[in-house]
């Protein structure tokens, strides 16, 4: 990233004047991997390593994740940082280190007193549970949810019904014992009920990729094979492949080459057996680029982890298209692989007959981190082609649906909405994810998870990313109606909401109290919602903003009186020199179970109160 001119690693301004001084921050900093080479190689704010490692030091940046930091033994001797700036960073890192015990013996560290067992104890996997049953959100409900727990026939369905991956996201570490939807319902669900199960589709295409055979290049592929990482010079080995299948790992693709720090080149003709649409996908750890008649359609070319990438041609079988594949690996662990999606067959079908002989669906849909991670952006907001494909053809068997989305970000489906009855986002739930899916569809327990972004309709509907601007983007500046609004969420119960207070406790401070009751037959946990407008809303200023909010258990005709505190803080905003100000007039308070304003205007169940608070 950078700020005002300046990598944030190098940011005085960011490090220093405000993380130190002004918010009086005494730890370290850490810069994300590969960022000091930023400096120099992609923001070209410095000429080489040495000055671009002096500076980041300088700003206040204390260790690096990377290999830079080594040069500043030459900035030493070179006079471009002094001995006095590093022994500072030092401090502040060896500081953190005695404070973590690592140079007192085991006995006086408590951290070596706790065992592994911990780690997969019964309180810990409760507590994985509360977490995946309290985080999923229940968008809609046309009365589908709770499941009848009579004997029935459920039809499990979907990519994401038995994915280990879309229960866990990136940066995890493994469960003992993981839990996917198909698990959880089978082994949650009530006597009696029968749980079937088909796939129906794979993520992105309708079965799984396949590595693309050794008959589809008729003459192989000349594979070129670089001592490093940018194609460059003369190749060090040459040979012909058959296929694209490889996990060298910590390995090198040939003797002679290095196991870190190469690169190669594949070219040769491709050859498809159906004509249609071919759906090439791409493993690699690090980059990756194919070329298909000349036509770059993957383009990946830079560090990250094992990833997917995918590209769509439309090619005639029997016919010879140029191919080339280019492939780097900079350093730990090294793969490419080279898959592809073949057109023909009969999609869905073995899903539909499965929909057709049972009382309910239950569609495990969405993405994974294959298609969403560090490094790796979604091109649609919307469901894969083939995904909402599989789930007009469901729908279109008259059986009723609950669409169970798993996704660590927003997905739209307008269809969905409209005909589908039930909707629940169950993000990347965790290792409890199929055992907490089974309570909250059952009715063991009522969703109480609520929307932490907005889910909008299309990317139409928001300006381009090509800067920093937040007009009519998140729910704070957003001037349309949204497919599900920041905040949004339903129970299987119902609240009213009444007697709304503010009392004035001067010095620009407040108090609000409501009361909220539980008018329904279930026990449920309410998130009560506080915004405020500001007196200057609008223009460039939020429309609202969250203040506060706050989750309540509440049984069958319970009521309970929740306050809320604001301050200062909450009815300012930053002017256009960046400064805090204090926004003077009145404000208006909203509170409720969701976006108030929101849920009157679109939906028409309002479940909030309004109250004015004057900013003298």
């Amino acid at each position: 990233n950078r700020t005002n001119g300046f990598p944030c690693c190098a940011s005085p301004y960011l490090l220093d004047e405000v993380l130190r001084k002004k918010w009086g921050f005494k730890g370290y900093v850490v810069s994300d991997c590969g960022a000091i080479t930023d400096i120099y190689a992609t923001h070209k704010f410095a000429p080489n390593a040495v000055i671009a490692s002096a500076i980041a030091v300088k700003a206040g940046c204390d260790i690096e994740c990377g290999d830079d930091y080594p040069h500043l033994i030459q900035a030493v001797n070179e006079g471009v940082i002094d001995l006095a700036t590093i022994d500072q960073s030092v401090r502040r890192l060896m500081e953190a280190r005695m404070r973590l015990g690592m140079f007192d013996p085991p006995s006086m560290v408590p951290y070596t007193k706790i065992p592994l067992s911990v780690v997969n104890s019964e309180k810990h996997r409760a507590l994985a549970l509360k977490a995946a049953e309290e985080s999923m959100v229940l968008l809609k409900n046309d009365a589908l949810l709770p499941l009848s727990t009579r004997p029935q026939r459920i039809a499990v369905i979907g990519p994401n019904a038995d994915n280990l991956d879309v229960l866990l996201g990136n940066y995890n570490g493994t469960p003992a014992h993981p839990i996917t939807p198909l698990a959880g319902l089978r082994r949650f669900a009530p006597l009696g009920c029968k749980i079937d199960y088909e796939k129906g589709c794979g993520l992105t295409g309708f079965e799984d990729a396949a590595i693309i055979p050794s008959s589809a290049f008729p003459s192989g592929l000349r594979a070129e094979i670089y001592s490093n990482p940018n194609l460059e010079g003369s190749p060090t080995e040459i040979r012909i492949d058959h296929t694209i299948n490889f996990e060298w790992g910590e390995g090198s693709p040939a003797p002679s080459v290095p196991k870190d720090n190469f690169s190669i080149r594949w070219t040769g003709d491709i050859v498809v057996p159906n004509s249609g649409k071919i759906v090439f996908q791409a493993t690699d750890d690090d980059g990756v680029r194919l070329y298909l008649d000349g036509k770059l359609i993957i383009d990946d070319w830079h560090e990250h982890a094992p990833t997917n990438q995918s590209a769509a041609a439309y090619l005639n079988a029997g016919t010879r298209h140029q191919f080339r594949v280019e492939y780097f690996e900079r350093a730990a662990g090294a793969v490419m692989k080279l898959a592809w999606h073949l057109p023909g067959g009969r999609p869905y079908q073995r899903a539909i007959a499965l929909a057709k002989r049972s009382d309910v669906c239950v569609l495990c849909l969405g993405i994974s981190p294959q298609l969403e991670n560090e490094g790796l952006d979604r091109t649609s907001i919307g469901l894969p082609e083939v995904q909402e494909g599989l789930l007009r053809a469901i729908r279109a068997t008259g059986k009723p649906i609950v669409l169970v989305l798993l996704s660590g970000s927003m997905i739209s489906s307008p269809f969905a909405v409209k005909s589908v009855p039930a909707i629940l986002e169950a993000w990347y739930p965790g290792q409890e994810a199929g055992h907490a899916l089974a309570n909250i569809l059952f009715g063991r327990v009522s969703p109480s998870g609520r929307l932490p972004v907005t889910f909008f309709r299309s990317l139409a509907e928001v300006p381009a990313f090509t800067n920093y601007s937040m007009q009519n983007r998140t729910y704070r500046y957003y001037k349309g109606k949204p497919l599900f609004a920041f905040g949004d969420g339903l129970s299987y119960t119902r609240f009213s909401y009444r007697d709304l207070r503010v009392t004035d406790l001067g010095a620009h401070k407040c108090r609000i109290e409501v009361a909220v009751k539980n008018v329904g037959k279930r026990p449920s946990a309410e998130v009560l919602q506080l915004y405020v407008r500001l007196p200057s809303a609008g223009s460039q200023n939020p429309k609202l903003a969250l203040r506060g909010f706050r989750r309540i258990n509440l049984g069958p005709s319970q009521s309970k009186t929740v306050a809320f505190h604001l301050g200062p803080n909450d009815f300012s905003r930053i002017d256009a020199e960046g400064k805090q100000v204090l926004d003077r007039g009145v404000a208006t308070l909203l509170v409720g179970g969701r976006q108030p304003e929101y849920s009157q205007r679109y939906t028409g169940r309002g479940t909030g109160l309004r109250a004015s608070y004057n900013v003298r």
